[in-house]
């Protein structure tokens, strides 16, 4: 599985795979560069709108900019999914023992002060108590 990964694999076979003991990324992830090149590109053209705005560039000169920009950003996106995967392989193993730490920051990032979730308590209640159960059957988190 790899970047686009999410056409060739739904969320419910991602996970029966995993529980199976194979090792396989979120959709998320197998499609971060995507996410990660558009970043770039709206950062981009936020700042050269400045320019446009301010008479700096025409907006021939802005696209022509833009365009030459393409192979930087590729090579920035390519390192980014790079480091990231990276990260993840070298990780993975110890998140199980991970796992309480996890939670504790979970449950501070849910205060409303700290920061807000698209998801309700009881739901990452319930993945944290799943999260448990595999992590006492030996299969992570």
């Amino acid at each position: 599985m790899g970047e686009g990964g999410n056409l060739g694999c739904t969320q419910l076979g991602r996970i029966e795979y995993a529980a199976q003991g194979g090792h396989i990324y979120t959709d998320a992830i197998d499609n971060s560069a995507g996410v990660d090149t558009s970043d770039h590109e709206v950062n981009i053209k936020i700042l050269l709108v400045l320019a446009v705005t301010d008479g700096d560039l025409t907006e021939k000169q802005r696209n022509v900019q833009v365009e030459s920009m393409t192979d930087d950003v590729a090579a920035l996106v390519f390192r980014d999914i790079y480091f990231q995967s990276h990260f993840l392989s070298i990780t993975g193993p110890i998140a199980p023992s991970l796992h309480d730490a996890q939670t504790r920051f979970l449950h501070f990032l849910h205060k409303p002060s700290v920061a807000t979730s698209n998801l309700p308590l009881h739901i990452h209640q319930q993945r944290t108590r799943l999260g448990h159960a595999r992590r006492i059957r030996g299969k992570g988190t």
